[in-house]
């Protein structure tokens, strides 16, 4: 299993004195017991990390903790989403087609606004699940063990562009 981490909640999950990282660590430890995956990718993603978190997350890579989708693939998918949710107050078309592309259907983000546009099922690909979106300690229930070879491994999304 993998997760997408909304760049609201970086700090939450890795950053020990951040005063909601009760709320958060589990996810770290989850992803550090190898018992799942970060997924990242997509030109905006990246520019929403700052520079400590994009060598925490080359590290997690090396690691084998951290799944880069191609940037291409990702913008690609973006691009059709951002049409689909034009006039709306949506601004997170690039978290939903990271999610998409990689088949990944869980979230951690606190942006509630956009919880609405992560969770419609008309954004996704027909056979993608439910998106959850985990936003508390309440939520670790959602963090199970994963299986690798679940997450698409086409090399078109796998490929680092």
């Amino acid at each position: 299993m993998c997760i997408v981490i909304d760049a609201n909640v970086l700090s939450m999950v890795f950053e020990a004195e951040n005063q909601k990282h009760v709320d958060f660590k589990s996810i770290k430890i989850w992803i550090h017991k190898r018992q799942g995956f970060l997924i990242y990718g997509g030109k905006k993603y990246k520019e929403e990390l700052a520079a400590n978190y994009r060598k925490l997350f080359n590290t997690l890579r090396d690691a084998g903790m951290a799944i880069p989708i191609n940037d291409r693939v990702i913008e690609d998918a973006e691009k059709r989403i951002v049409n689909a949710t034009k006039g709306t107050d949506c601004n997170d078309q690039h978290i939903i087609a990271l999610l998409s592309c990689s088949g990944c259907w869980l979230l951690a983000s606190l942006d509630r606004k956009a919880y609405p546009h992560f969770r419609n099922r008309g954004l996704y690909p027909p056979n993608m699940p439910k998106v959850r979106i985990y936003s508390s300690a309440r939520n670790a229930n959602l963090l199970v063990r994963c299986d690798p070879h679940k997450i698409r491994n086409s090399e078109a999304c796998l490929a680092v562009a």
